[in-house]
């Protein structure tokens, strides 16, 4: 029994590397040769997933263009104590930055976005959860009656991911009969490609966390998986308790499954234009293959029924221009043909901006950053890691906390304040067609306990570096649903230049207010015992402010959450770029599985949206083409 136990991840490695192997295509002209049924334009979370579903279908063919490598069993990704060693390497990250932000000081500020098999779900903070029911409900609004609502999603959540059996929630303050709340069959899934599971250990900062924040009136939270996330939970991770390793779309996905020869993945190759043709049915211009660079040389691969962009809410909106759909006067001014005139291409950038603080801690508790103050301590964990696949190196920081605006505890007044300075904020702000459908939902918003305004997170470790034999803290503040609007779009016709990404952080007062109003509560939190019991000193920033010093500070430090959305939204024809089916306005065959379609930021971590997203278009494929089963 032991034997077999302790074999079976080194088996499972061995048959996942065979499995991706014999799908990688390396041989770009052979690739090329290929007329597949669906050609999928980016291997990352959503694309990888999507191909492989489509693939269990072995009558369908499926080819996907990736910019990027296959990193199998690499350990800067895998091992999650590793996390965020390989930021900004061009070997993994794409090492886009947007422009200079008026809001933030005129920073220039780096934006992560994985270039490899897996994409972003190889580089981010494994946080595994789902928004409120009401934010996934409105999304029926921008596409009525096409299946985008809770109750329509919910398979498609519990159908990508598969809960660590026989855990249970450990988090303070849960009563025992609410410990296996989260583990309800009818919420979460068990047998999905994405391992998700609880931390097998605690560090201190998380009890005294916890009672501090209960203390201020903000309950703890046994079941965020039913659609109610309001408060603080122990949330899942996409770690795989057996092996102690990252589950992501590469490993979760492609090499976990067997391979039946009709999915290739042709790696290290660019997409630089999708091929149109204006004979499709009702005027519609049909996509009929992707040109790709591999080194100097251009190729196109052709598809005979669908191609799927899935490139990132970034790059998704930057092929489309270069493929002459999009704003008609930014491509005229191009010399771009264009094809199709769709003015919310690249509009309507959305993200989670978020605020900090960091707290010294007093000697003796124990936080992440001992694996960096103590070395004779780390090769122990990473010892025991090796050996057991547990400890520091396959734990993360995995306590959040979502909060209405009524938990701020702004008061009366305060609250009327904020809500007025969304108002005035709109009326500045000229919005859209589809920025008002938001804006009105947003307002609705303010008002429901159940809808969150802004996120705390806490990091048991220095945000940075830590100082030698000094241990800190820091917590996390991030408004969930900001007024502030962004774009991305191209400014040359050169494929290899990365696009302008304009954010537009913190350009009107409601998102300002709102983070200030985050960034008291992160003071607040850290002056509450038992928290307050644990601190030595607060690190970042140091020393009282007035109102002008902490807004200089925000601006001065405010960062993303890299969760960008909404840059090819869903809506309708006259407001958004995709239909209810995800179907880019004006093509016959052409459709968007990635986080540019979002018509509307939802407050949570993005991947397992992400997934249930291409989980529901490969349903929807299936089910069209009349193949069964469709789990439609």
């Amino acid at each position: 029994m032991w034997i077999a136990v302790h074999l079976l991840p080194f088996v499972t490695a061995v048959l996942g590397r065979l499995h991706c192997l014999q799908q990688v295509a390396t041989d770009p002209e052979d690739f090329s040769r290929t007329t597949f049924d669906y050609v999928v334009i980016g291997a990352g979370t959503a694309g990888i997933a999507l191909a492989t579903r489509l693939a269990e279908r072995t009558t369908m063919s499926v080819g996907v263009i990736e910019a990027g490598e296959l990193h199998f069993n690499d350990s800067l990704l895998d091992i999650p104590g590793n996390l965020g060693q390989v930021a900004d390497n061009p070997n993994y990250d794409w090492g886009l930055s947007t422009e200079p932000q008026t809001g933030a000081n005129g920073r220039s500020v780096h934006m992560a976005r994985g270039k490899l098999v897996g994409g972003s779900s190889a580089l981010n903070f494994m946080a595994w959860n789902r928004a409120s029911k009401a934010e996934y409900d409105s999304w029926n609004a921008f596409a009525p009656n096409k299946g985008w609502s809770w109750e329509n999603l919910l398979p498609y959540f519990i159908r990508s991911e598969s809960i660590a059996s026989g855990q249970i929630n450990v988090l303070p303050s849960l009563p025992p009969e609410e410990a296996t709340a989260g583990n309800n069959a009818e919420e979460v899934g068990s047998d999905g490609p994405i391992k998700v599971s609880y931390n097998d250990l605690y560090l201190d900062p998380v009890p005294v966390y916890v009672e501090a924040l209960n203390s201020l009136d903000i309950r703890t939270n046994a079941d965020p998986n039913n659609g109610t996330i309001r408060g603080v939970f122990n949330s899942r991770s996409n770690i795989d308790r057996q092996t102690g390793t990252r589950s992501y779309a590469a490993s979760g996905y492609f090499c976990s499954t067997p391979p039946h020869g009709n999915l290739r993945v042709l790696v290290n190759a660019k997409a630089t234009k999708i091929m149109m043709e204006n004979s499709g049915s009702q005027g519609n211009a049909r996509a009929t293959g992707v040109q790709f660079q591999v080194g100097a040389e251009l190729y196109v691969v052709n598809a005979s029924k669908e191609i799927i962009l899935s490139a990132g809410v970034y790059q998704s909106p930057q092929l489309l221009e270069l493929s002459g759909i999009g704003q008609k006067h930014l491509l005229s001014s191009l010399g771009i043909e264009n094809v199709i005139d769709l003015p919310g291409v690249g509009e309507n950038l959305q993200d989670h901006l978020a605020v900090s603080m960091q707290y010294e801690v007093k000697p003796g508790v124990s936080t992440f950053d001992a694996l960096a103050n103590n070395a004779t301590f780390a090769q122990e964990q990473l010892h025991l890691y090796d050996s057991k696949h547990t400890g520091l190196f396959a734990a993360s920081n995995s306590v959040l906390t979502f909060l209405s605006l009524q938990d701020l505890a702004l008061g009366t007044q305060g609250t009327a304040s904020l809500v007025s300075a969304f108002d005035r904020s709109v009326a500045l702000l000229k919005p859209s067609a589809i920025q008002r459908m938001q804006y009105d939902l947003q307002r609705q918003w303010l008002q429901d306990d159940e809808v969150p305004a802004i996120e705390l997170i806490l990091f048991s470790n220095s945000l940075g570096a830590p100082a030698a034999n000094h241990s800190s803290i820091a917590i996390l503040g991030a408004g969930m649903h900001l007024l502030g609007r962004g774009s991305v779009h191209i400014n040359t016709t050169d494929f290899g230049s990365p696009p302008v990404i304009d954010p537009k952080w913190l350009n009107n007062e409601f998102d300002l207010q709102l983070l200030l109003a985050g960034f008291r509560l992160l003071s607040k939190v850290g002056d509450t015992a038992p928290l307050a019991n644990i601190i030595k000193s607060a690190s970042f920033p140091i020393g009282a402010m007035n109102e002008s010093a902490v807004i200089s500070h925000l601006r001065e430090t405010v960062g993303s959450s890299q969760h960008p959305m909404g840059t090819l939204a869903m809506g309708p024809r006259d407001k958004g770029v995709v239909d209810g089916n995800l179907k880019i306005y004006g093509t016959s065959n052409l459709r968007v599985c990635d986080a540019s379609v979002f018509p509307i930021a939802v407050g949570a971590h993005l991947q397992a949206t992400v997934y249930a997203l291409a989980e529901k278009m490969a349903a929807d494929i299936i089910c069209s083409s009349g193949r069964t089963p469709c789990h439609c």
